[in-house]
């Protein structure tokens, strides 16, 4: 089962950046429309206690604050499916049972989804850091690769911390994996919501490569905010010119964790263009 709504939550609730699409959830199915609404489409999975009847979908438009309810044949699918009139039609605040439950559900689940999705990457020459679409404090994650203890078979290892901000929970992991199998060794501790993200007496007793992967989690934060904060914020075109100069001087804040040469330079692997000659 998804995990529940808070009010906050429900109070807030965005699509961010989820594409238009249809979502299988395992309850059926979450379908993102080009407008912005989105149907909530649990006909496969409905059991006698659910109280919904059997051919009943949800169309919700979050903006307008609006539930359709609409007949649809069992057997029809979404995309045969031409929704006309509503059978009922609700305000979000005042939806009965049960499908005000269907409809808190659907939002769990879309959590979920934007908890997976990535909103931000970026590469480094060593691993890269995620921050999801789960906004306004969306989770973030560090993957590193390591180097794995030598062993009689080749094996590769990979390291992973992943901060929960809304649960305010913290995910050390390690993966080491080979021809023959492969496995995730996790640790979940309380966090914090500044540098070093843990309680002094858990930092203490961090490896290096756990602290390490603390200090990047700290520089990334500040690319997160700042990603946030210029997709939320409109850009005003009338900037003091002086104060951009300014901040033209500064020196780079990151340090070789954040070295881009991962990327090729494209330009640089192109042929020369060939001379044309000028006719006189």
């Amino acid at each position: 089962m998804p995990k529940q709504v808070s009010r906050a939550q429900r109070a807030n609730f965005g699509l961010s950046i989820l594409s238009p699409k249809e979502y299988k959830v395992q309850r059926g199915s979450i379908n993102i429309l080009p407008s912005g609404s989105f149907i909530v489409d649990f006909r496969s999975t409905l059991q006698p206690t659910d109280g919904l009847v059997a051919e009943e979908i949800l169309l919700v438009d979050p903006l307008k604050e609006d539930v359709q309810i609409h007949a649809l044949p069992s057997r029809a699918t979404m995309c045969e499916a031409k929704l006309t009139k509503p059978r009922h039609r609700y305000s979000i605040c005042e939806l009965p049972e049960p499908h005000n439950t269907i409809y808190l559900e659907a939002l769990a689940l879309i959590e979920e989804i934007k908890q997976r999705t990535p909103m931000l990457t970026l590469h480094m020459v060593d691993g890269k850091c995620t921050m999801m679409c789960n906004s306004p404090l969306p989770d973030i994650e560090i993957l590193l690769r390591v180097t794995p203890p030598v062993q009689s078979i080749p094996s590769k290892a990979m390291f992973r911390i992943r901060l929960f901000r809304r649960l305010q929970r913290l995910e050390f992991a390690q993966r080491t994996s080979n021809e023959r199998s492969s496995e995730w060794l996790k640790r979940i501790v309380p966090s914090i919501d500044a540098h070093p993200f843990v309680l002094a007496a858990e930092f203490n007793s961090l490896d290096h490569l756990e602290k390490r992967g603390l200090q990047i989690l700290k520089k990334f934060i500040l690319v997160c905010d700042s990603a946030l904060e210029l997709g939320l914020n409109p850009i005003e075109s009338g900037d003091d010119p002086l104060c951009l100069a300014d901040t033209l001087d500064e020196e780079p804040t990151f340090a070789s964790d954040f070295t881009p040469n991962f990327v090729p330079d494209l330009a640089s692997s192109l042929p020369p263009r060939p001379l044309r000659k000028h006719r006189t």
